[in-house]
């Protein structure tokens, strides 16, 4: 679930005249310093991804 929040969020946040490692260490770093309800604050997508993951 981690792997596919951090892949989908670079996705969103990459700009193309920056390297797309240091956008995916930014999504990680913005993950990693977020409370957990912040970044599953949409419960219908969480449940999604779990049944997809299972």
């Amino acid at each position: 679930m981690l792997c596919q929040l951090a892949s989908k969020a670079t996705r969103k946040f990459h700009r193309p005249s920056t390297r797309i490692q240091e956008t995916m260490n930014g999504v990680l770093d913005r993950i990693a310093g977020a409370e957990r309800q912040e970044i599953l604050s949409e419960p219908e997508n969480f449940a999604e991804a779990q049944r997809r993951a299972a």
